[in-house]
């Protein structure tokens, strides 16, 4: 019995509260994820602190969401900004798919870096990525290019597996 529930545009700052809140009133919401990235964000590191003393897992990205879809076609860099960031991927997303452009909006962006990129080279990339930066570095604010976003894929096909079973 695998349920996702999504929840989106919730003010960062009242993020924990509000994921707490939605598993206290459901037992059935055990594993609570929190999918952010760091953008301009200023107290980054002391919300993943308190979601995983909440007993939360959490997902992010440095700078940007787009630092994980870059994964399924390179190694990420170490590109600090968003902007700079959403723009390189779209440049790659292109060369790598022959499409005309990427949408952060794009509904079927899974399918479509599923079928050009590789999945389990993107969860290796951003593994590596993030063990390496994590011994240099250690604050995931100073972690550039990283994302964790790969804990939750593994998680899903994880359960998804199991489920399947």
């Amino acid at each position: 019995d695998l349920q996702i529930k999504i929840y989106s545009n919730k003010p960062l700052t009242k993020i924990i509260d509000f994921a707490a809140e939605k598993r206290n009133k459901d037992e059935r919401f055990r594993d609570v994820w929190l999918v952010f990235d760091r953008d301009e964000v200023k107290n980054f590191d002391n919300i993943i602190e308190k979601a995983k003393k909440s007993k939360m897992n959490v997902a992010w990205s440095n700078p940007c969401f787009e630092i994980w879809l870059m994964s399924y076609f390179k190694n990420p860099g170490n590109i600090s900004n968003s902007q700079s960031c959403c723009s390189k991927f779209g440049k790659i997303f292109i060369e790598k798919t022959g499409k005309n452009g990427y949408e952060k909006s794009e509904e079927k962006i899974y399918s479509i870096l599923y079928e050009f990129g590789n999945e389990e080279r993107a969860i290796e990339r951003a593994r590596q990525k993030y063990d390496s930066s994590k011994k240099e570095c250690g604050v995931p604010s100073k972690m550039i290019g990283c994302t964790t976003v790969y804990k939750l894929v593994e998680e899903l096909k994880r359960k998804i597996g199991d489920v399947l079973k």
